[in-house]
């Protein structure tokens, strides 16, 4: 980075602002797919729209000059909560039967219905 930013600059960057989208649509999309399957469509959209959108926040910090520690961290634990959660919910829906890794899961799924 050659400029020199404060801290609430950098919070406002549009590859952070990107991520910040980023995170919402994830954490929506798991909200549907937990909460709502019959809304499969629209979380899948939303979930793909969060993958998509990977490429323009790293395309858009480049392009500006918009490069900082802060947007590398939340771009990659954005990727890893993502894939962990989608991970976490097909387990939910399709894992073995036979084994309870992922107790707390089917609590929660169990309560809420």
């Amino acid at each position: 980075m050659s400029k020199s930013y404060s801290t609430n600059d950098v919070l406002l960057f549009i590859p952070n602002l990107i991520g910040y989208s980023r995170v919402v649509a994830s954490l929506f999309s798991f909200f549907l797919m937990i909460f709502s399957p019959d809304q499969w469509q629209l979380a899948t959209a939303t979930y793909l729209y969060s993958f998509a959108a990977d490429l323009f926040d790293g395309m858009a910090a480049r392009k500006y000059d918009q490069c900082s520690s802060f947007g590398g961290l939340l771009d990659m634990v954005t990727d890893r909560c993502s894939t962990l959660g989608l991970l976490f919910i097909l387990y939910g829906e399709y894992g073995s039967t036979d084994h309870d890794h992922f107790g707390f899961y089917r609590l929660v799924r169990k309560n809420m219905k």
